[in-house]
């Protein structure tokens, strides 16, 4: 029932204490003014006259009482109504889900068994009621299924992955959450399991795994064979040049060597690019990413400036060697830069940060050409790999540098993949 439905109630509460209290001051009043203004009615008249008025006022007073409880027999049937049909929704949902929706008591104990559970866990609900839920549970795991009637009771809306057993033995794997049901007066308060049958997902997982393991597997074996022979040309290839003095030889021999190290850097290239799949993405603190990162760089004539402070993203484990490469190659493209800076700044729902060097810069007729795949010195693969890293988590990366005065890479982190952590009172800085 509705709030406006018990406003209804307590105003024909009220007005039929005004129909008594205002019949009672209508006859006391008409009382008042026989007395003044009609002094010589007989008693007979006198009493027909305050039979009349009281009808009257009961009359029009007990009108609009009736017409309110009409009214409120209209809300009240109307809400019963809505109430019949949401029901119905729901047990129409309950009943049309693949999902398997239990009721339980704080005991265990089954109460109620939908359509869905009998399918997932093979056994209808007649032959089910108030026996044990911990029958569809493991052995080796008991005491879980209590854990989450626990914390049920106490108001906690758990969520769980965790391998049940079907009515004939066999296992299978449920995403599975619960939450508890408050109970009116005098009945028992339940829990609802709603469970969610993964298991052909689960499968495909583990055949996933397997099948990327057994690639990986024969993509390291293949590497590390051609590596091998490409060694045994390029050995025979410094033998044959100190065999012969003819320069024709000579300039194939070294198209030959040449060629095996262009080979040799797509090996590299395969091995670096395969571990990008094989780490999970995380938190990670900026201003710790950069320290380790920099590392190498610590005894060498570049001041290091690391301004991160605060600042956490969410990104693949090997952005801390996206780091170490953008400060390697301000160091080595950088024709002797003095600094190296780190920072960040707040972009509107965007967090930039930056890594910048007084270097001598890069080109504009390169700058949007650098993170191709094979441009660049020897095998062109670095800043195509740190962009390739980037992506995994919908990171950015351009370059904003001015030729002649620095090289500036901006790392682009969009609304959800950054953090601050504030350890000061000092705000954080906008772009």
């Amino acid at each position: 029932m509705n709030s406006k439905t018990l406003k209804s109630g307590f105003l024909i509460q009220y007005l039929t204490f005004i129909i008594s209290g205002g019949t009672l001051l209508g006859m006391m009043c008409y009382e008042i003014i026989k007395e003044y203004y009609l002094p010589d009615i007989s008693k007979w008249q006198s009493h027909i006259i305050t039979i009349a008025v009281t009808v009257i006022l009961v009359t029009i007073l007990s009108a609009f009482i009736l017409r309110k409880q009409e009214k409120l027999h209209q809300e009240i049937t109307e809400v019963i109504k809505q109430a019949n049909i949401t029901a119905e929704h729901l047990i129409a949902v309950i009943n049309s889900t693949g999902d398997a929706i239990i009721c339980i008591d704080k005991k265990g104990l089954i109460r109620s068994w939908n359509p869905g559970a009998e399918k997932i866990f093979g056994i209808s609900e007649e032959d089910i009621l108030n026996q044990s839920i911990c029958r569809f549970v493991p052995p080796e795991i008991p005491g879980r299924i209590f854990d989450l009637i626990r914390q049920s009771s106490e108001g906690e809306v758990s969520q769980e992955t965790a391998v049940f057993l079907k009515n004939d033995g066999s296992r299978i794997h449920l995403s599975f959450s619960a939450t508890s049901i408050m109970a009116s007066e005098g009945e028992e308060e339940c829990i609802y399991i709603i469970a969610h049958d993964i298991s052909v997902q689960v499968a495909r997982e583990e055949l996933l795994k397997m099948v990327n393991l057994k690639q990986h597997l024969v993509s390291a074996v293949s590497q590390h064979d051609v590596n091998n022979n490409l060694q045994v040309l390029m050995l025979n290839c410094s033998l044959l040049k100190e065999l012969t003095t003819d320069p024709e030889i000579h300039n194939i021999v070294s198209k030959i060597e040449k060629q095996s190290q262009i080979i040799s850097n797509h090996l590299a290239f395969m091995k670096e690019y395969e571990s990008l799949s094989a780490q999970v993405p995380m938190w990670d603190n900026t201003r710790d990413l950069f320290d380790r990162a920099t590392v190498p760089f610590q005894e060498s004539p570049v001041t290091i400036r690391n301004d991160l402070d605060d600042l956490e993203i969410y990104a693949d484990p090997l952005i801390e060697k996206v780091l170490y490469n953008l400060c390697h190659n301000a160091v080595t493209h950088g024709k002797n830069p003095t600094f190296i800076h780190a920072s960040y700044c707040i972009d509107g729902e965007n967090c930039i940060l930056a890594i910048e060097d007084d270097g001598i810069g890069i080109s504009e007729d390169i700058k949007t050409r650098i993170f191709e795949k094979g441009f660049g010195h020897k095998s062109g693969l670095g800043l195509y790999l740190i962009r390739e890293i980037l992506s995994i988590t919908n990171i950015t990366i351009r370059e904003c540098g001015v030729p002649s005065k620095g090289a500036r890479f901006e790392l682009v982190i969009h609304a959800g993949k950054w953090r601050l952590v504030m350890s000061g009172e000092n705000p954080s800085p906008n772009c």
